[in-house]
């Protein structure tokens, strides 16, 4: 303190002058609210420090502003008795004056300090003031919705760093989130985990809605890269709805996994079907061109020459990576798989149905390999050869898989875990659906002996009422009370006997069959075969070789241009198709529709006979058009039980049932004293009810096959090239 310095009165002894050390320098971005540094001859508090002499520093650039620090100074507040005045210490008194005097040093020192570094900060970025939480909130709230990008929110609130970069991938999700407007799908809050490093999805305690109905609530989704899931649950769950949600970006996923979601079938257009397939990968297209356009530059001698020579050299080792050369090939042994022909290959796209341009659209799938495959129901429109065929093709895919699927065999023989949508939870199980079953089995048998054990223990404890039992009964209520299974949900189907009859049931005698006359446009010849009550025949075969015109030749629907196909006249017959669903009088209700067909049964009995198909009460009295297309297939069912055919003829029977509704069909059919004809994709019905293969080649014969479905299907797989395995971890 200089010679001759005022002292507080009561204040502490002068003391010698000492440098203080220099403060950090200030952002920037944080203005002085009370101005620069302290003019020369200003005055100085009572008390305080002495004042400091005036530095002179480099003028500041125009516009630029002097900064420093708010050094208001912190008072020490006591609580006072009412009256009583608070005199400080004189040890207080010197603490305060020492730190006035190194503030005041340090904001004259800031403030020379930042007029200096003023004429850098056009190289230098301005970092934000720090905000309240309600402004944090604030700017969150925008993000989320979509109203400002990520860079803007997190310079917004001082977490920005410049080696942070936004790509425009997710520029257009934030713009997709603010306009996505959506009756079908809603969710609480965007969740997830956007990690550069992984290809893992993780998305926590999130809610998934349909309209007004909760289809999930605090679920969590787990999925692991280069694993195989199978989604199960009862329809209507929500597990077409859950698909759709991540193949559209709703949670927060990585913007780097690729996701494909086979759900739509491919516009028909001029381009050919292997083409539509080849040109899914677009990066193939887009290094060919590329090599196109540089290869004339790469033959001139010169610097451009020799660097797209060297370009063409980099074109060429990633297209060998992502196997360009062989796409041509792999492509088409894809869609051969999808029984696509030689010749269907090179139609357009237009000239398909929509079943196949789906199959087109699964084929491109499954040319691209994306990180995750997203499927529902893709045996739906598939035959059983492309079925085997699809299932073995999965089993080696390396990336990840989520699969939607009433097939049980198909799930087998493909996933490696199952998540099962059960009462809004998402529950994880390891194996596949075989695994799935004996694990649920085991615990439930577990928890049914638990609880009835703890009744046991209830009981007991409600007897004796003493001390004793009130403190079992508080340590029993701590651990957790058991609770009671519920009913699972079941199905049941029942075709009544039929009845004996007399031989021969059906005969076919040197049969020949073709839509256009000429012996060049015969489906099949001189066919020799035999039907009765006993038979349980699975008709197989590429699609195309004339399993439906067999099956229909059998049933009497068409009639052989040669030969001769003898019934006994006694027969009953009934047909389950799709056609058949479709052809139900939509605008009755179940039991109109059924006593419509029966009108000797009376109302009562008919709700009887749609009960034992598991069509429940509260359907009975809906027009059949409201109606799922498993409910719609359920009232075929019970008409079809009530004609007590003596031979069940099924095409695809089990397109829109669940997994339990097969199965009932399953064990309803193993049951039927009559003869049943089959033809379906589903391995499981094949399994478990066919006893005789019938094959259909194409070659105008039905080869009665010699082996097992194990068999047969051993003989697909084997066909298989191997240009459709290349390594797709080297993409």
């Amino acid at each position: 303190m200089p010679k001759g310095a005022p002292v507080k009165k009561g204040g502490p002894p002068p003391i010698e002058e000492t440098k203080t050390a220099e403060p950090p320098k200030t952002d920037l971005s944080s203005p002085r609210k009370n101005g620069g540094s302290v003019p020369k001859g200003a005055p100085v508090k009572k008390g305080g420090p002495p004042p400091i002499e005036e530095t002179k520093a480099p003028p500041a650039k125009k516009d630029q502003q002097p900064v420093g620090r708010n050094n208001k100074q912190k008072q020490k507040q006591q609580q006072q008795k009412p009256g009583k005045k608070y005199q400080a210490s004189s040890e207080e008194e010197e603490e305060n004056d020492e730190n006035n005097e190194n503030e005041q040093t340090s904001e004259d020192n800031q403030s020379e300090d930042g007029e200096k570094k003023g004429e850098d900060t056009e190289e230098s970025e301005e970092k934000p003031q720090k905000i309240t939480q309600k402004e944090e909130r604030k700017f969150n709230k925008l993000w989320k919705a979509g109203k400002i990008t990520r860079e803007e929110y997190e310079k917004a609130i001082g977490i920005w760093k410049d080696e942070v970069v936004i790509n425009e991938e997710e520029k257009a999700e934030a713009l997709k989130r603010a306009e996505y407007i959506s009756g079908l799908i809603a969710v609480t809050e965007k969740k997830g985990v956007k990690d550069s490093a992984t290809k893992d999805i993780k998305i926590e305690q999130f809610t998934l809605a349909y309209n007004s109905m909760t289809l999930l609530k605090d679920a969590d989704l787990k999925i692991s890269y280069g694993r195989k899931y199978g989604l199960i649950g009862p329809n209507g769950t929500g597990k077409s709805t859950l698909l759709r949600h991540i193949s559209q970006r709703h949670f927060a996923i990585p913007s780097h996994i690729q996701i494909l979601h086979v759900e739509q079938e491919i516009e028909g257009t001029d381009i050919l079907a292997i083409d539509a397939v080849v040109s899914a990968v677009f990066e193939r297209a887009e290094l060919l061109a590329e090599q196109e356009k540089l290869q004339p530059l790469s033959e001139e001698n010169s610097e451009e020459g020799i660097a797209a020579h060297d370009r063409i050299i980099e074109i060429h080792k990633r297209l060998r990576a992502i196997g360009a050369h062989s796409a041509e090939a792999r492509a088409s042994a894809i869609l051969a798989g999808l029984q696509f022909t030689p010749q269907m290959q090179r139609k357009k796209t237009k000239e398909f149905s929509g079943g196949w341009r789906m199959r087109i659209a699964l084929a491109r799938a499954l040319f691209v390999l994306p990180d995750l495959l997203l499927l529902d129901e893709p045996t739906n429109h598939l035959d059983l050869d492309a079925v085997i065929w699809l299932e073995a093709y999965l089993r080696r895919y390396k990336k990840t898989l989520l699969l939607v699927s009433h097939d049980r065999d198909f799930l087998n023989g493909v996933v490696t875990e199952i998540i099962c949508l059960r009462e809004q939870k998402l529950e994880y199980y390891k194996g596949n659906y075989d695994s799935y079953e004996k694990g649920l089995m085991q615990t439930k048998k577990q928890q049914e002996k638990a609880y009835k054990q703890q009744q046991k223990d209830i009981a007991k404890i409600q007897e004796a009422q003493d001390k004793n039992a009130r403190d079992k009964k508080k340590k029993m209520e701590k651990a957790g009370i058991v609770e009671k299974l519920g009913k699972d949900y079941s199905v049941k189907f029942i075709f009544r006997d039929p009845g004996t009859l007399g031989y021969p049931v059906t005969q076919i005698k040197q049969a020949t069959f073709g839509y256009n006359p000429g012996p060049e446009n015969h489906l099949f010849e001189n066919l020799e075969l035999n039907i009765d009550l006993n038979s349980r025949i699975a008709i197989v075969g590429p699609n195309g070789t004339g399993k439906s015109t067999l099956m229909n030749l059998i049933l009497g629907e068409l009639e052989p241009t040669g030969g001769e196909i003898l019934r006994n006249r006694h027969l009953r017959v009934a047909k389950f198709s799709q056609h058949f669903v479709d052809q139900l009088n939509m605008i009755d209700t179940p039991v109109e529709y059924i006593a419509k067909k029966f009108p000797e049964m009376k109302q009562q009995e008919c709700r009887n006979k749609l009960g034992l198909f598991n069509l429940k009460g509260d359907l009975h009295n809906k027009p059949i058009s409201l109606l799922s297309g498993g409910q719609k297939s359920r009232v075929a069912m019970a008409e079809i039980g009530l004609r007590m055919p003596h031979i069940f003829f099924l095409d695809e029977p089990t397109n829109h049932l669940d997994i339990q509704s097969v199965d009932a069909l399953s064990h309803a059919l193993q049951e039927f004293k009559g003869g049943i004809i089959l033809i379906t994709h589903d391995q499981r019905l094949v399994n478990t009810v066919a006893k005789e293969l019938w094959v259909c080649r194409g070659n105008k014969k039905v080869e009665i096959y010699d082996g097992s479905f194990d068999d047969y299907k051993q003989e697909i797989v084997d066909a298989m090239p191997d240009e459709l395995f290349i390594d797709s971890d080297n993409e």
